[in-house]
């Protein structure tokens, strides 16, 4: 991912741990407490423009993706490797820590009761609070999906067709 302006948050790659507190020390805006993943390798922080150069500083293990995050009022969400944690944009504290079942990849969807959370195997519904709601985990990679206002289908890397039935309030109006 690299910088983005606008709307969007800027991933700001840093060399090390050091050049990332170093960093921070120049940085105006809010600092949210760090994210820090399990074998930490790579560091840097997000900047939410839109929201006034909230910056959260992250520490992750390096596997090919970057930090992601998710937007709504004074709540954002960034999800890296097992992790998903919340906060609260105005005072920069964590409202919840959410180990994924594996690898996090991606925010699905979200809505008025929840945020749909997609990792290697399966899909997640967060509550806003983070609390599990419902989880749907295949034995394989995705490979593939689909999903629409009520169901998710796809398919596996081993070829394994699947259909799951989104809960009620975790549905597009």
């Amino acid at each position: 991912m690299s910088p983005t302006v606008g709307n969007k948050p800027i991933w700001v790659p840093c060399d090390s741990r050091s050049d990332l507190e170093a960093r921070l020390q120049t940085v105006q805006g809010l600092k949210c407490e760090r994210l820090v993943t399990r074998e930490a390798n790579t560091w840097g922080y997000l900047t939410l423009e839109a929201e006034g150069s909230v910056v959260i500083p992250i520490g992750y293990s390096d596997v090919g993706m970057t930090p992601r995050i998710w937007t709504k009022e004074e709540a954002a969400i960034v999800g890296i490797n097992e992790a998903v944690v919340g906060y609260n944009l105005f005072t920069g504290l964590v409202r919840f820590k959410y180990e994924m079942p594996t690898v996090f990849h991606e925010f699905i969807r979200d809505n008025d009761n929840g945020v749909i959370v997609r990792d290697e195997t399966g899909f997640v519904g967060l509550s806003h609070e983070g609390r599990e709601d419902w989880k749907f985990c295949e034995e394989d990679i995705i490979n593939r999906y689909d999903v629409s206002a009520s169901l998710i289908t796809g398919e596996t890397l081993e070829g394994y067709k699947f259909r799951f039935e989104i809960p009620v309030a975790y549905r597009s109006k």
